[in-house]
């Protein structure tokens, strides 16, 4: 027996359109296996199915709605709704058969599933899992329960559906998968769960993003990624003839942009980057009047924070207006699900990436000095020591000030830690490119006094100011390490780890062969060794994350770290990963 498993196509199951009003009951029509010649008869709803009947489905859809379908052949006897203990059958709004299943968010992945599910859900992910919502009754067969409970009691039918599977997917897993924590409280899923079973654009957006994350165990759901993507954006330019709310473009056009990387690890989508400002720039007195301004604002700030240190397409040409109204109150808030850390230091992170990326393209490109670029340069140093002072009176994230979210698997510890390491990475970024600034308040290192500058008693040498930034990526990385692997802020770490990187160097000395060639080594010595452990600590943290985000944005992520340590041990000490992301396209999104 053939099965058929309607694709993302099929617009009923998009959610975007309801039921033909022409598929009635009595216009369905069973046709018999065997050779033997009935008389087709109006199949009754409240009738159980025939085993021994299979449906042409040509019969009862449009063509246009088959198109794309994939024919699967499928063993019907091994499907077993006692697999799912928790699942009550639902009719969909074509009539097929759902799954209408209670779990928990702590079933987040494999590491977090040691309990039995729990049998608790909010309306809003009820409404968003099963393909028959409740504001819907009239598109619910008559006899429909009646039928049900006669296939529970013999062996299952049901069509399997793919999309079904991925949207499924979306909200176990992926979900969990982008965003540093996740409950009831999450904007990203209170929205998608809201909007994906009436608009079609979210369904093919969300679509897209569970494939992607499916595809590498499922290779050829990549093809299934980059079909739903290309729907989504069809919606976007107007290609589909349906009315799509400023919330639904706007949260698209963000999720297509953040997870550009997840089908193309080098897409950084700066195009849907600048459509998307634009539009939040355009509409942002209407959207503030809305409780969802502020997530949209702030993923805005996080996308172009991502997107500073590798471009300057689309990210300087389109900045957002001043705040309208009262500004939001900096007690009591709730961690972004993106970002994870305050809005106030995301905004310097960004300052800080879109600083660095404009010098260190200056210096790349530059064949001659001229005065317009001692001018620029100049320029820089002021608003480098202006982001400096910032970074100093940044206060982190305070947990009495944060409001819970939640998530078992986040503390508010974790997000206080992101926070501190975030500062002392642009800080970081900073030194490394205007070293002058670290020479004015250079004293020997001390945790504690990282953010206390006091005036320099002499000029450090290059090797003093070298060994000062290794023990402050030291430190940012034994921040990382004191945040469990199983903490969701996992998402926003590889960023860190990119922008360290370049301070993990060995100290060279020249070793002189019997042939006369001096080659450099690195001593065996303390630093050398701890060195050596935070490149594994790195490098192990990534793998990991190979295994649970997608595959070849992670591998990008590694390529461009390998890049910069084999640089660093080739005795190039001035390797850079900014330089090297843009000079080898190796930047992504990460995040």
């Amino acid at each position: 027996m053939t099965a058929i498993v309607q694709t993302a196509t099929d617009p009923i199951l998009a959610g975007n359109i309801s039921a033909p009003a022409e598929m009635t009951a009595d216009m369905v029509e069973l046709r018999p296996t065997s050779e033997e010649c009935w008389e087709s008869r109006p199949l009754q709803l409240a009738d159980p199915f025939p085993i021994d009947y299979e449906w042409n489905i040509g019969d009862i859809m449009e063509p246009t709605i088959l198109e794309g379908s994939l024919i699967l052949p499928i063993q019907l006897d091994e499907v077993n709704l006692a697999q799912f203990p928790h699942a009550e059958p639902s009719w969909s709004a074509t009539g097929q058969l759902g799954i209408e299943d209670d779990y928990s968010y702590g079933a987040r992945n494999e590491i977090q599933r040691d309990g039995p599910p729990q049998s608790t859900m909010s309306s809003h992910r009820r409404s968003s899992i099963c393909h028959s919502p409740a504001d819907e009754p009239t598109h619910r067969p008559d006899g429909a329960v009646r039928r049900i409970s006669h296939i529970a009691e013999t062996p299952p039918k049901e069509v399997i559906n793919l999309s079904s599977a991925l949207s499924d997917h979306f909200f176990r897993e992926v979900i969990t998968l982008y965003c540093t924590w996740d409950s009831d409280s999450n904007d990203m899923r209170i929205l998608t769960g809201n909007m994906w079973q009436s608009s079609g654009i979210i369904y093919h957006t969300i679509q897209s993003m569970a494939a992607s994350c499916l595809a590498k165990n499922f290779p050829h759901l990549a093809a299934v990624a980059k079909r739903e993507r290309s729907h989504a954006v069809d919606y976007l330019n107007g290609r589909v003839n349906a009315v799509v709310s400023k919330e639904e473009r706007l949260l698209s056009l963000m999720l297509l942009g953040h997870t550009a990387s997840w089908v193309d690890p080098h897409d950084l989508a700066q195009d849907q980057f600048r459509d998307a400002q634009i539009m939040i720039n355009s509409c942002a007195s209407e959207l503030q009047k809305g409780s969802n301004w502020a997530f949209f604002e702030q993923s805005m700030d996080h996308w172009s924070m991502l997107l500073a240190f590798f471009t300057d397409k689309g990210v300087d040409s389109v900045m957002p207006p001043p705040s309208i109204g009262p500004e939001q109150p900096t007690q009591s808030q709730m961690p972004h699900p993106f970002s994870g850390i305050s809005h106030q230091l995301v905004k310097l992170v960004t300052d800080t990436g879109r600083l660095i990326f404009r010098t260190r393209k200056r210096l790349l490109t530059l064949k001659y000095m001229t005065e317009t670029d001692m001018d620029a340069f100049q320029y820089g140093l002021r608003e480098a020591r202006s982001i400096e002072r910032s970074l100093f009176a940044y206060v982190p994230m305070d947990v009495s000030c944060m409001v819970d979210p939640c998530d078992a698997s986040t503390t508010l510890n974790h997000f206080q830690q992101m926070d501190q390491a975030f500062q002392y990475t642009a800080l970081l970024q900073i030194y490394r490119v205007f070293p002058d600034l670290l020479a004015e308040r250079y004293q020997p290192w001390n945790k504690y006094e990282i953010l206390l500058p006091q005036a320099a008693h002499e000029k450090p040498t290059r090797q003093e100011m070298d060994i000062w930034l290794t023990k402050l990526a030291m430190h940012i990385l034994s921040i990382l390490q004191e945040i469990p692997f199983e903490s969701p802020t996992r998402c926003i770490q590889p960023f860190i780890f990119a922008a360290v990187s370049g301070e993990l160097k060995y100290t060279q000395h020249l070793v002189h062969l019997s042939d006369g060639v001096s080659v450099p080594f690195p001593p065996i010595d303390h630093a050398s060794i701890e060195v050596a452990r935070a490149r594994q600590f790195i490098l192990s943290r990534l793998s990991a994350y190979g295994n649970i985000l997608t595959v070849g944005k992670v591998q990008q992520i590694c390529q461009l770290i390998n890049c910069v340590w084999d640089a660093l041990d080739a005795g190039d000490g001035d390797a850079y990963w900014v330089d090297l992301a843009y000079k080898k396209q190796l930047g992504t999104m990460m995040g």
